[in-house]
């Protein structure tokens, strides 16, 4: 099963060993890049439309970090496509000989990488013969099915994470909320008049949301004459908030504890990182019937 604890030793202990690793190890391939291994996998190869699954970090030839997967929150994931991989330069030549528990260090050469992988005129700060070095560990190769269901595994061990820290929030709060059946946690604070909004109903809603360390993201409170207004149940919204919102009836306000396959899951939204638990402070302010 998925464990981002796990992906952040393996890069530690990559880490390691990485910065053990000597220049004298490295080979030159036909297509340019150098290679160093760390160790060599006893795993399959890549096939047509597998799909790589790697940590990755990499840095310019001034040392300085561009990017890390475990700093992101997830591996990278690669569809491997040969005719596409062929043409894509140094940096996938070298994805395309990996196995599955190699870990390797790439030195891919700046033009080729920005030009070719990247598909962009190299920057005027990177000379277009130096190196960036890629530190590279694999953790998978597995076809779509297999894909699909790792995605699964992930999500539910996420949503289990989400529910104890909505648990433990709610008990530490004192707060007795509700629970519906998709895990969306809620509390009524004023039950409001008439009938709950409807499938396409346009409905205008002032909110506050917060992370769970009380960090506030986005309030429509602050600007009190520009209420948010979407139409309910189409998918314009995230889904915590199409279920939430439906619950309350007009002049009704509650919050809604929003775990976060119903928010914005594993994407990284600046202030929201990765996997986040969002609360929200709610009010309906109107609704329009379709």
């Amino acid at each position: 099963m998925y464990s981002s604890i796990k992906l952040v030793s393996f890069a530690l202990v990559l880490g390691f060993l990485f910065s053990a690793c000597g220049e004298g190890k490295f080979k030159e391939a036909k297509e340019g890049y150098k290679i160093s291994y760390i160790q060599k996998g006893s795993g399959e190869s890549l096939d047509e439309g597998d799909l790589l699954m790697i940590n990755m970090s990499y840095k310019d030839s001034k040392d300085s970090l561009i990017f890390s997967s475990v700093d992101s929150g997830d591996p990278v994931v690669i569809p491997y496509n040969k005719e596409a991989w062929d043409e894509a330069g140094q940096l996938y030549a070298a994805f395309s000989v990996l196995k599955k528990g190699d870990s390797v260090v790439l030195k891919i050469l700046a033009s080729d990488l920005f030009n070719k992988a990247f598909r962009m005129d190299t920057p005027e700060e990177y000379p277009l013969d130096s190196y960036f070095t890629f530190e590279v560990g694999v953790i998978d190769i597995m076809d779509q099915e297999g894909y699909a269901s790792f995605e699964e595994r992930k999500n539910e061990a996420q949503f289990e994470i989400d529910q104890k820290k909505i648990d433990d929030y709610l008990s530490q709060n004192s707060i007795d909320a509700e629970k519906t059946s998709s895990g969306l946690y809620y509390l009524i604070d004023s039950e409001g008049s008439g009938p709950n909004p409807s499938m396409g109903d346009e409905v205008s809603v002032h909110y506050r949301g917060t992370l769970l360390d009380g960090t506030v993201f986005d309030s429509s409170f602050d600007r009190q004459d520009e209420p948010f207004t979407f139409p309910i149940g189409q998918g314009m919204v995230i889904p915590g908030w199409d279920e939430g919102i439906a619950l309350l009836k007009k002049g009704g306000k509650g919050k809604l504890f929003i775990p976060s396959k119903l928010a914005y899951g594993s994407r990284n939204m600046g202030t929201i990182q990765p996997n986040s638990v969002l609360i929200f402070d709610v009010e309906l302010i109107d609704i329009a019937r379709n």
